[in-house]
């Protein structure tokens, strides 16, 4: 993966049967049960940065300022 010049490999960079392998380990973290025990969480992101872009004013270069730290 390094001759190509990419350092880090995500899923949308391997194939099977490795893709295979790995999308499953993190499989169940996103069925619908488990969506909805994070929508609380969701919701207090999107409502932290919608707050935070008010604060620009309500505009912002995202390159800037787009990079939520969680």
């Amino acid at each position: 993966m390094a001759a190509s010049g990419m350092a880090l490999r995500t899923l949308v960079h391997i194939d099977d049967p490795d893709h295979k392998v790995f999308r499953a380990i993190g499989a169940d973290w996103f069925k619908p049960a488990a969506m909805r025990r994070m929508q609380a969480r969701i919701d207090e992101l999107a409502r932290r940065y919608a707050d935070r872009l008010l604060e620009y004013g309500g505009e912002c270069d995202l390159r800037e300022y787009g990079q939520p730290h969680l």
